[in-house]
């Protein structure tokens, strides 16, 4: 039967006219198999018709399928996980940077006839494109914000960024009780239960890399902080790392002045030290053993009993956080000390030790009223440091050298001031044409210029606020003509420790602020020269007694030489007295001028409350003033 004579019996027969059309029309194409469709229908009751899928449909039916063998990957296949997330985490940092490289674009293509507009272009664009990558660091997490906490401390950026920065110090997210007692069970081989009397499932601190739980051994009743690595940081550090590095090629492929290359090289350098707990446990025991000699000293380092490579059981040591000035009065800890003794401790580590703690900031140090039988403090409280998963060591030269530098600068004879630049090219690679930029990074002061002394600079700007005067020379340092590029280049050359031993410059004058203390500000850049010279004497001293075995051994110890070598040592010594011995002279004085301006900030609020409150309130109200409060 011919298809045409089909289609006009049966139900079709009776369809209208324009119906019909349709339906030749819109299956034009098909018109054969509809046909056909149609014999089957009509010549067979038990043969039903096939629907067809339309576009919409295969669609929706092949992104479901998609939909669900994707999570059936991302749930069952490790990898596949890692990809995706690996994906999505670097296209953030991409887009973040690709941001603020945009953003910098428009700045430097920007012609000013206004220096006061571009100054405040300057900062705007600073702050937004912080802003951008601080964004993406937050969503990130973990080594992202590591890094960000480490720009938050480098003194030479711009404000934009270091102020932008510091908010990622409180930023750190918990990491689940069940997944900390699953990494119990993969590390350790037993749950969290077994191994303590009691743990307290909310962290009492939270870092970028870990958190610290407060527990009770299950043997020995003791207390304890249970250090544990957030477990999923594993996961990521790898493609992590290298975006970071390439992000940072990036940047300086498009701005070859931005060179910042060298943080994606500290991250490859530093992170797996940070990520094994076994090395911050040694750490922890090389620094105990190198102030084990001291008789008499603040510093103490909570007792490590075992570690593996993501947990750490230590003991727990109750303190407060070291600028708690309500912590400080009502254990009656003098604050000018507490400041002195900090820097002490830096002090030995680095000048004489060249054995340091390299990442220093208050979240880091804890104070506390020292115990009366177990102590080695000659005050009533103790300094706790904490994290010590990351060290540097000095070697002699550079270590001899710095503190060479750092006593030149307490001189404006014309000498010192020329061994200043010599000594700032030894030790931070740095030009001429950058010392001044240098200078004031290591000093916190603006007055120096090449040519004063620190304690002039400070006698000068004694009466300025400390954070004024360190914004004003971030600003000059940032918005001058050229200072920007310049900065990076110091950045770049100066060697990595150099820069830590600039992070714990500031970490000690940023503490002695926050302390508000009475001393001046001097007081504790002479602990430091003190320090300093001692470690040159300590290394003639190590000279002599090498030059003279090897005058012994070599039969050449005559008496030409050995009146040489006296001569040396007579003026070496003499040296190291007459420095040592001023500088004690002037601390000596500036403790007595700090002590007689807490006495009279304790006067001066008694005799205002005396008339207004009873006695015991106004002794009172005196006492919170003279603590700083």
């Amino acid at each position: 039967m011919s298809t045409r004579r089909l289609l006009l019996q049966g139900p079709i027969r009776n369809l209208p006219l324009q119906r019909l059309h349709q339906n030749y029309r819109l299956n034009f194409n098909r018109l054969q198999p509809i046909a056909k469709q149609q014999q089957r229908v009509y010549s067979s009751s038990t043969t039903t018709s096939i629907p067809r899928w339309s576009r919409a449909q295969k669609l929706i039916l092949f992104a479901s399928i998609g939909v669900v063998v994707g999570t059936t990957l991302y749930e069952t296949i490790p990898p596949f996980r890692y990809s995706v997330i690996g994906t999505i985490r670097s296209t953030r940092v991409l887009i973040g940077v690709i941001g603020a490289i945009y953003d910098y674009k428009l700045l430097f293509s920007t012609q000013w006839t206004d220096q006061e507009q571009r100054h405040l272009d300057y900062q705007n664009t600073h702050l937004k494109a912080a802003q951008r990558i601080l964004k993406v660091l937050k969503q990130n997490g973990g080594i992202y914000v590591k890094l960000g906490q480490h720009l938050s401390s480098v003194q030479l950026i711009p404000i934009g960024w270091s102020s932008t920065m510091k908010v990622l110090q409180d930023q750190c997210i918990p990491t689940p009780y069940p997944e900390i007692n699953r990494l119990f069970v993969n590390d350790v081989g037993v749950e969290i239960d077994e191994l303590f009397e009691s743990f307290d499932p909310v962290p009492i601190g939270v870092a970028s890399l870990a958190q610290v739980h407060r527990a009770v051994d299950i043997k020995t009743g003791k207390k304890l902080a249970v250090k544990v690595m957030h477990p999923t940081l594993e996961e990521y550090v790898k493609i992590d790392t290298v975006t970071v590095v390439y992000m940072l090629r990036f940047v300086k492929w498009v701005f070859p002045e931005f060179e910042f290359t060298w943080l994606g090289e500290e991250m490859q350098e530093n992170l797996p030290k940070e990520m094994d707990f076994r090395i911050e446990s040694n750490n922890s025991k090389t620094c105990l053993l190198s102030f084990e000699h001291i008789k008499s000293t603040t510093l103490k380092l909570p007792e490590i009993l075992w570690a593996t490579q993501r947990i750490l059981a230590m003991e727990f040591i109750d303190g407060g956080r070291f600028d708690d000035l309500e912590y400080l009065a009502k254990h009656n800890i003098d604050r000018n000390k507490a400041s002195q003794e900090l820097t002490r401790i830096f002090s030995q580590m680095i000048y004489i030790n060249g054995y340091f703690h390299a990442d220093p900031h208050a979240g880091n140090l804890l104070i506390r009223p020292a115990p009366s039988q177990t102590t080695k403090s000659p005050y009533n409280f103790e300094i706790v440091l904490l994290d010590h998963g990351l060290y540097f060591n000095l070697d002699d030269q550079l270590r001899v050298n710095y503190s060479k530098f750092w006593l030149s600068l307490l001189s404006s004879n014309p000498s010192s001031i020329h061994q200043r630049k010599q000594l700032a090219k030894l030790v931070g690679n740095i030009e001429e044409e950058n010392y001044d930029i240098f200078e004031s990074a290591i000093t916190g002061r603006i007055g120096l210029k090449g040519n004063g002394s620190l304690i002039e600079a400070t006698a000068k700007s004694d009466g300025k606020s400390k954070e004024i005067e360190l914004k004003l020379i971030k600003n000059t340092l940032v918005n001058q003509d050229g200072i920007f590029i310049e900065i990076l280049k110091i950045l770049r050359n100066v060697p990595r420790r150099v820069l830590m031993i600039l992070k714990v410059n500031d970490l000690t004058r940023s503490l002695d602020q926050s302390l508000n203390t009475t001393h001046s500000q001097i007081r504790i850049w002479l602990i430091v020269a003190r320090y300093c010279g001692l470690a040159i004497w300590l290394n003639d001293l190590d000279s002599f007694k090498f030059e003279f075995s090897t005058l012994r051994s070599t039969h050449t110890l005559n008496l030409y030489n050995s009146f040489n070598l006296f001569c040396k040592f007579w003026h070496s010594w003499w040296q190291y007295q007459k420095t040592y011995n001023f500088l004690r002279i002037v601390e000596i004085s500036m403790d007595i001028y700090g002590t007689v301006n807490n006495s009279m900030m304790y006067m001066n609020a008694l005799i205002q409350d005396i008339d207004h409150l009873n006695p015991r309130q106004g002794f009172n109200n005196a006492k919170r003033k003279a603590a700083g409060l």
